[in-house]
């Protein structure tokens, strides 16, 4: 199965992307999302728990970027 999806933001590419690469700011978007603390710059710690009907997870894991291209706006 393949998903896609186009969203047209009216802001500034580099703003937007800025905003993507904001990891503190985007876990406070993502219900059930919760930092457990910054390693350092590019390495943050944190854990997501789902609850659908009686059934629910958590997850914990550690998000990092591994290589950031501000011109390509990719990472």
């Amino acid at each position: 199965m393949k998903l896609t999806n186009e969203v047209h933001i009216e802001r500034d590419p580099a703003e937007v992307f800025a905003t993507l690469l904001d990891v503190e700011r985007v876990a406070t978007c993502m219900p059930g999302s919760r930092l457990l603390g910054k390693v350092d710059d590019s390495t943050y710690e944190g854990e997501v728990k789902v609850k659908i009907g009686p059934l629910g997870v958590a997850y914990t894991g550690t998000v990092r970027f591994l290589e950031v291209d501000q011109e390509a706006r990719t990472a």
